[in-house]
């Protein structure tokens, strides 16, 4: 009858055992999905970061060219008022 207890005892053991460490298991499971979805979420918002400079640094570059052709559009006009100055002035 003792042995019969025991048996039982370690039965019980062994079966609580196994439940924790299925519990462990699912837990591990559940970090590792979690750190999967933050490192997803991260990367995102990165693609999102760097599409927004990109995109704001093309639109620099689109000011830019567009002062540098307005500037030099001032100095072409500029120019030729002062050939057509030199000239009629002669």
């Amino acid at each position: 009858e003792r042995l019969r207890v025991e048996d039982e005892h370690f039965l019980e053991m062994e079966a609580e055992r196994t439940k924790i460490w299925q519990l462990q298991n699912e837990q591990r499971r559940a970090e590792q999905q979690l750190k999967i979805e933050e490192m997803k979420q991260h990367r995102d918002r990165q693609v999102v970061l760097n599409k927004a400079k990109s995109a704001e640094e093309k639109a620099q570059e689109v000011e830019e060219k567009k002062e540098l052709m307005k500037s030099l559009h001032h100095e072409t006009l500029r120019d030729k008022l002062d050939t057509e100055d030199c000239l009629g002035g002669h």
